[in-house]
């Protein structure tokens, strides 16, 4: 593994695209940044990006498994929302 991008995470797992989808379109709805975004990261994105990548997936893959798969993914999703 190394430089694993998004959309190869996506193409492996649809649910991580429709999460980003879902997250520019809370932001654009409802004006998300700073503690609002965070606060909409932790209850209600990051649960479900957590059951697609990292060591809490139902997934059998060593790639959806990777600490890297999680970060991509994390990182993705969070800024897509207004994290930063």
């Amino acid at each position: 593994m190394g430089n694993l991008t998004f959309d190869e995470l996506a193409n492996m797992k649809p649910g991580l695209r429709y999460l980003r989808e879902e997250a520019v379109e809370r932001r654009k709805r409802e004006h998300l940044t700073n503690w609002p975004a965070t606060r909409a990261w932790y209850k209600d994105f990051k649960p479900r990006m957590e059951m697609i990548v990292g060591f809490m997936t139902t997934s059998t893959s060593a790639v959806l498994q990777s600490s890297e798969a999680y970060n991509v993914a994390y990182f993705t999703i969070a800024h897509a929302l207004g994290v930063h």
